[in-house]
């Protein structure tokens, strides 16, 4: 999958079924792994799950219960990236039609757990370094998308240029994307209220801070 992710990925859209393991069964492991590395970190490293260091003053209850939601469901957040990056994908990529949308979810079946198995032997290893999930997400961000990028580089041929073209234009659809999730959710924290109890939050903390400067 680092070194040829077309022959692996390639080869089952070609319908070779035997060689490699299958993407559902791949994707399957990666979310035992995922679970598992969570386990590790909440009873042996629970330092290592402080975003605290990442959220603005005054938010650090709101950052918490937001990587608590996160935990709790991250097996189906990784399930609901995946039609989404494909569709990212196929849009970036049109003119292009040599995969659809079912086989780029394929493809994104393949990257996610190839990521998600790779990241969480990562994490629990620089755990025990004393390096927080925080700082090994920020790192792995960028590499996500580059791997992303080279696994589709390599399976519809192209060249650097042309690679680089697509990368930015599905950057830029990813950044439209993220932006209306954005939206939907602030629209949400509207309607339980949620908006207003950061919003105090967020004033407790400005007036705590004009305090202690008086």
């Amino acid at each position: 999958m680092f070194k040829q992710p077309e022959v692996v990925i390639g080869g089952y859209i070609e319908g070779v079924r035997k060689r490699y393991v299958n993407p559902i069964s791949y994707f399957g492991l990666a979310i035992t792994l995922t679970g598992l590395y969570l386990l590790i970190l909440n009873k042996f490293f629970p330092e290592s799950l402080d975003f605290s260091s990442f959220a603005v003053e005054g938010q650090e209850e709101f950052q918490q219960k937001n990587m608590s939601f996160i935990q709790e469901y991250m097996s189906i957040l990784m399930m609901l990236y995946i039609p989404i990056y494909a569709l990212i994908a196929r849009i970036s990529f049109i003119g292009l039609n040599k995969f659809n949308y079912t086989e780029l979810i394929v493809v994104f079946l393949y990257w996610q757990s190839q990521i998600s198995i790779f990241s969480s032997v990562t994490i629990i290893v620089a755990a025990m370094f004393g390096v927080t999930n925080g700082v090994i997400s920020m790192i792995f961000l960028p590499l996500m998308i580059l791997y992303a990028a080279y696994i589709l580089k390599r399976l519809y041929q192209l060249s650097f240029a042309q690679m680089l073209l697509r990368t930015l234009i599905f950057c830029i659809v990813l950044g439209v994307v993220f932006a209306i999730i954005i939206v939907i959710v602030i629209i949400i924290m509207l309607i339980t209220g949620d908006m207003q109890e950061l919003i105090e939050a967020q004033r407790a903390a400005m007036e705590a801070a004009k305090q202690a400067k008086n």
